[in-house]
């Protein structure tokens, strides 16, 4: 305790001191706090239901496709029956229901769930129950549970809601429960859960959309679950060929099925973890650098103290209790940041990427703050606390302040944590131009069509009006006619899913080969209108377009990119070819290719795939997007366009409205905002090798003051002076740069698998870097030195 007080008085003397050291912790603890928080959020904050650790999906996989396959019934309910490494299997479907509020559909994210799948889950209602076992049964399935935020939104919150009725898709359903707002499954926007009937007469070869999640048994582990229904697959292949045939399961544990985009996000999030570690080792080496000077200045407190019977021990850990002191304060400031910067981060973090409640500040990361604010004290305070009294305090007492000149270990020291500022700076400066060079290429990559001048309109037909294939395709050949005749609209069509969206179709197919053997293959795939290629400007290569006559009745044809043409038929043309799209499954069915037309992205990201594109005309979906191309501005036909929709039916809604560039920077908005962060590290770590150089330089000019006044009045070039002490600066900020050269090669192999067009080893980016980093910390050393120059020898002289 009176170590404490005595801390305490210390750091009050010296309020300057506090003042930068504790504002330079909390950059660099806010941002570990930042990352931790992401990383928690998404890896390691437990999922909200029951033992999630024994919680796994079971994927059915296809290795000659290379996707993930929905489970067909028959599957699903042979898995239940045959296997021994569950205690349980459950099924769900997501997707949108047309729910009447105010007699108007409404467009509600939903679940369709077998009834056991909540109670596997181990999540108990709020309110009311949970389905039963028996309401998968047709005429007993019209039961729903609804989310809390929607229970409270459209009841008021009323308990008496259970037992009333909730109008969907045309029909009633008796609400039966709610479910807690930390329920958020299959994603965090389901409103609604209906039961999901089982209908084991459904073709085995149908995947459908059917995905599973199991609960292991004690003991067991993935590892083992996955043998077990590899085995499985393998029997069912052998009982049903012609359904099976080459597929297998794929066990994978929960968090990982229902995060979009795991992998990427796990490299990225490692990534800025790595960033910001560093950058929390350059503060603590420059606050490091702060108590070595201020230990220095304290040297004849120190000694007096030790000569007057204090321990060493007892001292040294009185000044590493001040390190502490400023690193707690370091660390509160630096979570009050953090939450500022989570606040802005949340709106941007999109309802696809599921985690397991909200990105926040909660007890984990408030516990790993305190654990890394104590271990930056400890990186930064032990040091200069032992190289504080580690001096004889008689010599020093005995030499006066013309002791302090000699001080070879703690410039040693000085020197040495300069060295690993510039170094560490080099390495995210590295980074950050690796990362700004990959985000401008990728920016200005072609994507394959023109996303200028078009605006979208996604809609969704509400199956109550709208329940087949002809009436949705009736709906929209009038909305593209009438859109299509407003004043400065260039062309209309509408597509399924949208390019550059996380949306994605994959579709089988069978083609012959050169030994007249079916080869199956996978391709992502679009349903699109005729004139499609015409609004997005995509160049047709050979043959044609969809027409009006490709429609349910005519025969089914196809259009493919380039690269599906060369891949599939080399040195053939690809026009006239025929394909078995989905073979095995219900819907299969033959295709002619009509045409073949140029590559464009699915994703802004990646590189461009083979794709198919099949009419619209043929599939009949009833929610679909359209695409409006503009003479100019193209949110200036907007309203014309929503009243037209409106005039053709008022209850049909517009769900989503964006124009192409909007799809676009939104498809961007993780890497730009990772290009961002790391750019700004990379900034604030120059920033931090520069005041680190400064610092010692000014340190070391101050310590040869005397040196410096001899020279000078013994006749010494003021420039010589200056080149002197400029020398100690670029010996320091070459040895950085040439360590954090070969620390940056390593540290861009994390981001090998995040760029885009640029090589991990990118010799204009590592030059880039050097260079700035030189600059910089070379002008950061001629202010001391240019101000050593100016020194009085008179007056330094007398002082001595």
């Amino acid at each position: 305790m009176l170590g404490l007080r005595h801390a305490l008085r210390s750091l009050k003397r010296s309020p300057g001191f506090c003042a930068t050291a504790t504002l330079v912790l909390a950059l660099g603890i806010a941002a570990v706090t930042l990352t931790f928080s992401v990383a928690n959020a998404f890896f390691f904050r437990s999922l909200p239901f029951r033992e999630p650790e024994t919680l796994v999906h079971v994927w059915q996989t296809d290795p000659r496709l290379g996707s993930e396959l929905g489970v067909s019934v028959p599957n699903f309910l042979d898995w239940k029956a045959r296997n021994k490494v569950f205690k349980d299997l459950g099924g769900y479907y997501s997707g949108t229901v047309d729910v009447i509020t105010e007699g108007r559909p409404l467009q509600v994210p939903f679940g369709r769930v077998t009834p056991n799948l909540i109670g596997l889950l181990g999540v108990e209602p709020l309110l009311g129950r949970t389905f039963t076992p028996d309401e998968d049964q047709a005429g007993r399935d019209h039961v729903v549970i609804l989310a809390e935020s929607f229970w409270r939104g459209r009841f008021g919150g009323s308990p008496s809601v259970i037992g009333k009725t909730l109008e969907m898709e045309a029909m009633a359903f008796t609400i039966v429960g709610v479910m807690p707002s930390e329920f958020a499954f299959p994603s965090r926007a389901a409103q609604v859960w209906v039961p999901l009937p089982l209908e084991p007469s459904r073709p085995r070869g149908s995947n459908g959309a059917l995905r599973v999640v199991g609960r292991l048994r004690p003991g067991t582990a993935v590892r083992a679950a996955q043998a077990e229904m590899s085995s499985l697959m393998e029997d069912l292949a052998e009982e049903y060929p012609d359904a099976n045939q080459g597929k297998t399961a794929t066990v994978v544990p929960l968090r990982r099925a229902l995060l979009s985009s795991y992998d990427r996000i796990q490299r990225g999030v490692a990534l800025a973890t790595a960033a910001s570690g560093f950058l929390l080792l350059m503060v603590c080496a420059n606050v490091g650098n702060l108590l070595l000077v201020r230990g220095a200045g304290r040297r004849r407190e120190i000694a007096v103290r030790m000569a007057m019977g204090g321990s060493r021990l007892r001292v040294t850990w009185e000044l590493f209790t001040e390190s502490i002191l400023l690193a707690l304060a370091g660390g509160v400031l630096g979570v009050g940041l953090a939450a500022g910067l989570v606040r802005l981060l949340s709106p941007l973090v999109s309802e696809d990427l599921y985690r397991a409640g909200n990105l926040e500040i909660d007890g984990s990361v408030l516990a790993f703050t305190v654990l890394a604010s104590i271990a930056s004290a400890l990186v930064f305070g032990l040091a200069p606390a032992l190289d504080a009294t580690g001096r004889s305090p008689s010599r020093f007492l005995k030499e006066g302040d013309r002791g302090a000149i000699v001080d070879r270990s703690g410039r040693k020291l000085r020197s040495a944590l300069v060295v690993s500022q510039v170094a560490i700076a080099v390495v995210l400066l590295v980074g950050s131009a690796l990362a700004i060079q990959s985000f401008l290429r990728l920016r200005s990559a072609n994507l394959g069509f023109n996303p200028d001048n078009v605006v979208t309109l996604e809609l969704l037909l509400p199956t109550s009006k709208y329940n087949s294939a002809r009436a949705h395709n009736l709906f929209y050949a009038e909305v593209v006619h009438r859109l299509g005749s407003m004043p400065g609209v260039t062309a209309v069509a509408y597509t399924y899913p949208l390019p550059l969206t996380e949306e994605r179709h994959v579709m089988s197919f069978e083609v012959r080969n050169d030994v007249s053997r079916a080869e199956k293959q996978s391709a992502p795939a679009f349903s699109v209108s005729p004139g499609y290629f015409t609004a997005m400007e995509i160049p047709f290569l050979r043959g044609r377009d969809f027409g009006g006559a490709d429609d349910l009745e005519s025969a089914r044809v196809v259009v493919v990119n380039r690269r599906m043409a060369e891949r599939v038929w080399p040195g053939r043309d690809a026009v006239g070819q025929t394909v078995r799209l989905d073979p095995g499954s219900r819907g299969e069915r033959i295709a002619t290719v009509i045409g073949v037309v140029a590559d464009s992205k699915h994703r802004a990201s990646e590189e461009t795939p083979s794709s198919i594109y099949t009419s619209q005309l043929q599939v009949g979906t009833r929610g679909r997007v359209l695409v409006v191309r503009t003479e100019s501005e193209p949110l200036e036909v907007v309203a014309a366009a929503k009243r037209e929709i409106e005039t053709l039916d008022p209850i049909v809604p517009i769900t989503t409205i964006r124009t192409m560039n909007e799809v676009l920077s939104e498809s961007l908005l993780l890497r730009r905002e990772g290009t961002r962060a790391l750019a700004v590290l990379g900034g604030v770590a120059l920033a931090l090798a520069a005041l680190g150089v400064y610092g010692v330089v000014s340190y070391v000019a101050g310590q040869r003051a005397f040196e410096i006044g001899v020279r000078v009045a013994l006749g010494a070039e003021r420039r010589d002076v200056a080149a002197l002490v400029l020398y100690e600066g670029a010996f320091l900020a070459a040895a950085g740069v040439v360590l954090g050269l070969a620390g940056a090669a390593g540290f861009t192999k994390l981001m090998e698998s995040l760029l885009y067009d640029v090589r991990a080893l990118d010799l204009l980016s590592f030059v880039e870097a050097s260079l700035a980093i030189s600059i910089v910390t070379l002008l950061a050393a001629y202010v001391p030195a240019r101000r050593a120059s100016q020194t009085d020898p008179a007056r330094v002289l007398a002082r001595s």
